[in-house]
């Protein structure tokens, strides 16, 4: 491998377009696997491990690559290799460093995995360490350090992921970029958001308490009285003439009431809520909100929705 001074440093632009192609992979080996194994264990196995199966997929990813020294292909795409700064090579050891806090820290801070260290139960012995680190998870630094990388990139072109800034691997290229282009600009525009937004949230005023009316409450939370008419959709659900105009209830495909084609309304696996009728006329099997592969036979016919 040739030095980091007998190479050029990549551009900023094809660190970024390595990483969207092996995010992209990284994404459809995902589902690959998520459809593997919501045929063995069902849908609902799949929404409880959905964080544990992204980790360990991409953690498969990163050691058959970087953590065994092969290029991804990200960086065969680009024509980008990782080189250690002030050493003559990528050592093994740094390598399974890289590829530990390239996964770890973005695991960390999580939302599913703060709430449950928030929520420990109170008589495990480790239930206030698990609280005090969440709230430290929680604190603005943490969940700002992310967004500052990101920043950071913008100006320098280099060390676009946390984990890499941190080990001290940055990129060289056999193919220079010539248009290399600046995101300074760019980087400037997210600086001035990230300070706006935090001065606006130390700006907040506490919130009122919340009152609910009796208007306020769901429209078919009681059956429907005598004077508010009944319109029936077909044989097997009803709705009021004041739930038929509420948004939340039409369908986002054939913008109806959900039910009024076909009489049925369905559930996908990905939770979303649609006429039966409408997905049984849709080109693609996937969802049209989502995009996750659609199942027909795995379609639940919901009344009253």
């Amino acid at each position: 491998m040739r030095s980091e001074h007998e190479t050029p440093q990549a551009s900023g632009s094809q660190i970024l377009r390595a990483q969207q192609r092996d995010a992209s992979q990284i994404a459809r080996l995902v589902q690959l696997t998520k459809d593997l194994l919501r045929s063995l264990n069902g849908s609902t196995w799949i929404i409880h491990k959905e964080l544990i199966i992204d980790a360990l997929v991409k953690a498969v990813y990163l050691f058959l690559t970087l953590g065994c020294g092969s290029p991804s292909l990200g960086e065969e795409y680009t024509d980008i290799m990782p080189i250690a700064r002030r050493a003559r090579g990528l050592s093994r050891l740094r390598r399974i460093s890289a590829v530990l806090m390239l996964i770890i820290p973005n695991l960390v801070l999580e939302p599913s995995t703060i709430s449950w260290l928030r929520n420990s139960v109170p008589q495990n012995g480790w239930h206030d360490l698990r609280r005090s680190l969440a709230s430290v998870l929680e604190s603005p630094l943490c969940q700002i350090i992310p967004e500052l990388n990101i920043i950071a990139f913008m100006f320098s072109g280099s060390f676009l992921e946390l984990g890499k800034r941190f080990t001290g691997i940055h990129y060289v290229t056999t193919a220079p970029d010539t248009r290399f282009p600046s995101y300074e600009p760019l980087g400037i525009v997210l600086l001035v958001n990230m300070f706006l937004r935090r001065l606006r949230r130390r700006r907040n005023l506490p919130l009122e308490p919340l009152t609910i009316s009796e208007d306020s409450i769901h429209p078919l939370a009681d059956p429907p009285k005598e004077s508010d008419p009944v319109t029936e959709i077909g044989d097997n659900t009803y709705l009021t003439a004041r739930a038929r105009g509420i948004p939340d209830r039409q369908c986002s495909l054939c913008f109806e009431p959900r039910g009024t084609t076909g009489g049925t309304v369905a559930v996908t696996e990905c939770g979303h809520v649609f006429c039966w009728e409408c997905l049984g006329g849709l080109e693609k099997s996937e969802c049209p909100l989502c995009r996750q592969d659609l199942r027909m036979e795995r379609l639940i016919a919901a009344y009253n929705l």
